[in-house]
């Protein structure tokens, strides 16, 4: 919902300023282009660094499923 809220402000302000949307950082052809890849693959790598890092410490566990009924 909130990035609606801010694509419909930048949507205003583009038309009164005369600008498109893409002038506000948000691309629609090159939407996921390689800084998009290279960021996901960066966010992955950092996360799954983080919680390997706690396992071995100790703070976190990698548990079993929880599964419910039969």
């Amino acid at each position: 919902m909130d990035f609606l809220i801010f694509l419909l402000a930048s949507w205003i302000m583009g038309r009164i300023e005369g600008r498109t949307i893409a002038d506000y950082g948000l691309p629609g052809r090159r939407m996921f282009g390689g800084q998009f890849w290279q960021g996901v693959l960066l966010g992955l790598a950092s996360i799954t660094g983080l919680l390997v890092a706690m396992r071995v410490v100790g703070v976190f566990y990698f548990g079993g499923i929880a599964l419910h009924g039969a």
